[in-house]
This record gives structure tokens, sequence and C-alpha cells, in this order.
């Protein structure tokens, strides 16, 4: 079996220390995942790429995913940017979406002030011991700027919107 290695690795933690997402995890694609509790589980992980512009360092990834929609899993695409200021409060954008045969289609936007760490692979290691530092970045205020909503469009022109901004699971 060949094993997958990556050029760079991420993670995402809200300010709680709940892990979102862990990207090439000890440089290598295995045990990669991205998770919301009780709304959104990935199945896939592709491999990231990576990006700095400025002092900001990007990670960009994607994969198939399961997004619980009134109880039932409904199979759809995800992709997440992961942005690591380094020295400021961090971001990650998170999108969703799924097409069902039925005529309707979700989405899925979050995009929250969290605790980010975007390394290059051979780096990850020392960076992961300097954790501690890295997590005081984070305001008091973690909710602030943030965004999450779902959005329901139906074969017949009705769009739902929900706001899950206040969901237990952001607290």
């Amino acid at each position: 079996m060949c094993i997958k290695r990556c050029s760079c690795g991420g993670i995402v933690k809200n300010h709680k220390g709940n892990t979102y997402a862990d990207i090439c995890p000890k440089g290598k694609l295995k045990n990669s995942f991205v998770t919301f509790p009780n709304l959104f589980r990935s199945v896939t992980v592709e491999k990231p790429k990576c990006y700095s512009i400025g002092n900001v360092d990007y990670l960009a990834t994607g994969g198939k995913g399961f997004l619980n929609y009134r109880g039932k899993d409904i199979e759809g695409v995800y992709t997440i940017i992961l942005a690591d200021s380094g020295s400021q409060a961090d971001r990650f954008a998170f999108e969703f979406i799924t097409s069902n045969p039925s005529g309707y289609s979700i989405t899925l936007f979050i995009s929250l002030a969290a605790n980010v760490s975007v390394c290059k692979c051979k780096k990850c290691h020392k960076k992961e011991s300097k954790n501690e530092e890295h997590a005081m970045k984070l305001p008091v205020d973690a909710y602030f700027g943030n965004y999450a909503r779902m959005v329901v469009f139906h074969s017949n022109g009705r769009v739902e919107e929900e706001d899950l901004i206040s969901c237990s699971f952001y607290k």
C-alpha cells in the first residue's frame, strides 16, 4: 500500500480545545479528518495545498462527507481553508454542497475564529510542541464575527435558511 505523504498539514481547534479538523497528522494523509459534531463528518480528505501570502499561511483541501440533515446522513462534497496568521486570531472557512435527485440542494457555510496551525510537514513536530503558545492567540470573545448557515434550495424555488451559530457545538 502506498502511503500518501503531505507537503503540509494543519489543525483547527475551537477555544475549548475541541478539534474540528486535523489534516495530514504526522505528515501523512492517513487519519486526516474534518468534523462538526452532530452536523458533518468527512469520509475522505484529499491531499492539501498550502500557500503563504504575507505573514499568513493557508491550507486548502476537500473531499467527500456526510451532512446530518433532519436525522439522515446525506453525502456530498466539501472544501475547507485554514488561515494561520501566526500572531492574531485565526479563522477557517468550510463549505459543503449536495444535490438530491428529488430536486433539492443543500449548502452549508461555516467560518469561525479558531486556533489554527498550518505548517510544512518537516517542521510540524517542532510547531506542535509550541502549540500551547499558539492557543493563546484566540481572543476571549471567541464568537465575534462567526458565521454558520445551512441553506436548502427546493425544486419549487423555495429557499430555507437556518442560522447555526447558536448551536451548542460552537460554544
